[in-house]
């Protein structure tokens, strides 16, 4: 019985430390997306759905060879 209470008390801590990072590092792509001048929400509406990027949109460059993905 100890155990399995270690082993959820392990389980509820990563998961509770995942979603911190998660935030932590969403705030900080939304933060250096303003002060690079980008405005906070970005929203392109689409067919049944609405597309939203914080901060600038990713550009999609090709260079003849692939197709990258730049932020």
């Amino acid at each position: 019985m100890t155990a399995v209470l270690a082993w959820l008390a392990v389980a509820c801590g990563a998961v509770v430390l995942g979603a911190v990072l998660s935030i932590l590092f969403g705030l900080v792509v939304v933060v250096r997306g303003v002060v690079a001048g980008a405005p906070l929400v970005r929203v392109y509406p689409v067919p049944f759905a609405a597309i939203v990027f914080v901060g600038r949109p990713p550009v999609i460059a090709n260079d003849g060879t692939n197709f990258e993905v730049r932020r």
